[in-house]
Parts: C-alpha cells; structure tokens; sequence
C-alpha cells in the first residue's frame, strides 16, 4: 500500500464514480455527494486544500481511499476522508489519517479539526484509531 499525494490534474480522474460512491456510501445524505470533476481546481483553491495533505491509498494500482487535508493559517482541516469497503479494517484510515496530519504539521499546522456524522460509526471509530476525539456535538 501506498500513499500517493494528488496533483491537481490527476485527482478528478482517480476519483472515478465507482470509487467515489463506494467511499461515502453510508454518508448521512445519500445522493447528495457527487464525484469530482472539473470543478476540483476551484474547491480547492476556496477550501484551501493543501495538495500535499491530499493523499490517495493506492494499492497495486487500485484506488483505495484518500484524505484531503486543508489549511488555513495554523488551522488545519479534513475536507473529505474515505475507504473503500473491501479495504476497509485494515489500517488503511489511520494510514491516511497520519499521514495527512504529518503533511498537515510540516506545513505549519498547530490544530486538525474535523466533522463527522455521528451515525456513520466506521469513520467515527476510524478517526477515533487514529487518535482524534470529540470536543463539541453540533446536535444535527
């Protein structure tokens, strides 16, 4: 397994639909994620995603999952994070979850937040692996 940081021109064509839906499968509004695709550029330039936080787990030259790391500042961020099911519990979320943090922290970054929807337990409990815990419910 390898983590791979994401150019700008090549993450759109690595997420292709299959993988994507695969990803964010039990995400709390289905249908409402759609794959990236040209439009890529501009998110990230707005969310300030830092391409070399933005990893995809690559393995024997499948797409496994990614985690795109922003920051802003000495503030950093999870703008997306996933695994594809049969890669999942294997690791693979707290390699990409570290993995973004040390990028994240060579970068300047002081603090990583992230969101999760509480009902969507495999990414709770990934984030919780990797060492993350919870400070607030937002009550949604």
């Amino acid at each position: 397994m390898e983590l791979v940081a994401c150019t700008q021109a090549d993450l759109p064509a690595r997420m292709n639909e299959v993988q994507w839906q695969a990803m964010w499968r039990y995400y709390i509004l289905p249908g409402q994620v759609k794959p990236l695709d040209s439009s890529f550029e501009g998110s990230a330039r707005a969310h300030d995603f830092l391409l070399d936080a933005c990893l995809i787990a690559v393995d024997e030259g499948e797409d496994a999952g990614f985690c795109w790391g922003a920051l802003r500042g000495e503030e950093a961020w999870c703008g997306g994070f996933g695994v594809r099911p049969d890669f999942r519990r294997r690791g693979l979320g707290k390699r990409l979850l570290h993995g973004t943090a040390e990028a994240l922290r060579q970068a300047g970054a002081k603090v990583w937040r992230l969101e999760v929807v509480q009902h969507n337990r495999g990414a709770v409990d990934a984030y919780r692996a990797a060492g993350f815990r919870s400070i607030r419910d937002l009550g949604l």
